[in-house]
């Protein structure tokens, strides 16, 4: 069985970014919950790439429900699905995430092409992974609009 060693988050990413540049695919070990509870941190990886199909440090294609890594601020990265645009906003959260994050379109560093869930290869866009997408989002939906009428309304005294 192979060593398993620790590497700086800003060092393994800055390194999968040079790789993607050069139109490679990477795989990434997941690291904490936020996408839980399809993803979990230390047992999933996802294979990610910049170019779709074949053009370097672009992304032509971005959907909502899509996962990506975005730099959502100095240094720091997610791997989160998006759950809005407009324009060149995107808005990301993670399944497991009550707060949704932004970034610009160009923050988008890659996308997920592949996800290994407990030792099995799933593909990011197959059926299965876009109808578990459409549930999350309509989940996310109906619980920020809950949320929205819980904060107006107030019991009268």
């Amino acid at each position: 069985m192979g060593r398993k060693i620790s590497v700086d988050n800003a060092l393994l990413i800055g390194v999968a970014l040079e790789a993607m540049g050069r139109g490679k695919s990477v795989v990434l070990p997941l690291k904490g919950d936020s996408m839980r509870p399809l993803l979990k941190g230390g047992r999933d990886k996802a294979r990610l790439t910049t170019s779709i199909p074949h053009s370097s440090f672009f992304i032509p294609y971005l959907y909502v429900g899509d996962v990506v890594l975005a730099q959502v601020g100095e240094g720091r990265y997610v791997l989160h699905r998006v759950v809005g645009m407009d324009g060149d906003r995107v808005t990301l959260m993670g399944d497991g995430n009550k707060t949704p994050e932004y970034c610009r379109r160009e923050d988008v560093k890659a996308v997920a092409i592949d996800f290994c869930i407990r030792g099995r290869w799933i593909r990011a866009r197959s059926p299965l992974l876009r109808f578990y997408g459409k549930v999350i989002l309509r989940i996310v939906r109906l619980v920020r609009g809950l949320r929205g009428c819980l904060c107006q309304w107030s019991p009268r005294r």
